[in-house]
């Protein structure tokens, strides 16, 4: 079987968010508390573009283990989220998102997916997006736990830069109680 691995800059986005989020001491506490290998993944991984995908769930669960509760939590796991969205974006991806529409950029988000993973399937139900309205289902993902509110968070950020009208992202069917459900379900609604 194939190892799992996944593209660094989410990895690397969480890195900033923790950067930025934490005073100094916490974030040395949160990298002490992961175990070694992912320390010099993160002190080498400009090397790398490649990550094993738990080692962005180490940190994951790190944050979400610092909340003060779930909705805290839920709030910081969104928030690295939209940040790993920010950090992978540059200039360009921006300007495109601007220019491309609703409908494409959610028919080319599986392909994307497959690119930066080889593992999970996502797929995009775009049959309302007419009514303002999309849905993403990532099926296959046992062993990635806590990726919903990342997972919002970073389409937040995306389908932010576009500028929809009373855009919100709904992540269904998840909870903190069952953070590693093998499945994530977004909805993606604005006014058209």
């Amino acid at each position: 079987m194939t190892e799992r691995r996944i593209k660094s800059y989410g990895l690397l986005g969480t890195v900033e968010f923790i950067n930025k989020t934490y005073p100094a001491d916490v974030r040395e506490n949160i990298m002490r508390s992961v175990p070694p290998e992912v320390r010099d993944f993160v002190d080498s991984s400009n090397k790398s573009p490649w990550a094993p995908p738990e080692y962005s769930c180490y940190l994951w669960r790190q944050i979400a283990d610092l909340a003060a509760n779930e909705q805290d939590a839920m709030e910081k796991l969104e928030a690295c989220g939209a940040c790993m969205g920010e950090y992978a974006t540059n200039t360009y991806l921006r300007l495109m998102l601007k220019l491309v529409n609703v409908k494409i950029l959610a028919t080319k988000m599986p392909a994307q997916w497959s690119k930066d993973a080889n593992f999970g399937k996502l797929s995009a139900d775009v049959s309302n997006v007419k009514d303002g309205k999309l849905t993403f289902v990532y099926d296959e993902l046992d062993g990635y736990p806590l990726f919903g509110p990342i997972c919002k968070g970073w389409f937040g950020f995306s389908f932010s830069t576009m500028g929809l009208k009373d855009f919100k992202v709904s992540l269904l069917d998840w909870s903190l109680a069952n953070p590693d459900p093998g499945k994530v379900t977004l909805e993606v609604t604005w006014t058209p």
